[in-house]
């Protein structure tokens, strides 16, 4: 059967499951191009960084990688990834206090340019929705801000991102 390329990027005449290991299949981003801020010690959503896929293969990996602007006046913001309702990127022997990104920035009030990325294997074919949330440890100053300046009404706003791809396993 021949290839045949349309506009949207789509392709008639490919077959996923004969992509060599490695190959990207399917990708997917969400952007926020505004701000959010917390007080909270518990985790909440970051709204617009959300991303969901449907892997083409139960061997497919899942890679999200993802970049914010953070501040914080005094200690730690602390960030975790989600697959659905389960939490991933934990580093092994943590006890669950440690997740997928921190950013401690002990007294300075800047702002730090702060990245991850992960690899999963959700070993099916459903949709699964990746996500980031946040939260404070409290502090002097509790507030976490994400993608403006130290009070977040100030112009100066960077875009967050995360992206989340399938590659052929």
């Amino acid at each position: 059967m021949a290839m045949t390329f349309h506009p949207d990027g789509r392709i008639d005449g490919l077959n996923r499951s004969s992509m060599p290991t490695g190959s990207l299949i399917n990708f997917v981003s969400a952007k926020k191009l505004g701000t959010q801020s917390t007080d909270s010690t518990s985790f909440i959503d970051i709204t617009d960084l959300s991303c969901t896929i449907t892997p083409t293969s139960s061997n497919s990996k899942i890679y999200i990688a993802g970049s914010m602007n953070v501040n914080k006046e005094n200690y730690t913001a602390i960030f975790r990834l989600m697959r659905d309702s389960t939490e991933i990127g934990i580093p092994a022997g943590t006890g669950g206090i440690n997740h997928i990104m921190t950013v401690y920035t002990q007294n300075n009030n800047g702002a730090w340019r702060a990245t991850f990325q992960w690899d999963d294997t959700p070993g099916d074919t459903n949709p699964h929705t990746y996500k980031l949330q946040m939260r404070t440890d409290g502090g002097g100053d509790p507030t976490v801000h994400i993608g403006g300046h130290h009070d977040n009404s100030s112009s100066y706003t960077s875009p967050s991102y995360m992206t989340v791809m399938e590659i052929a396993g």
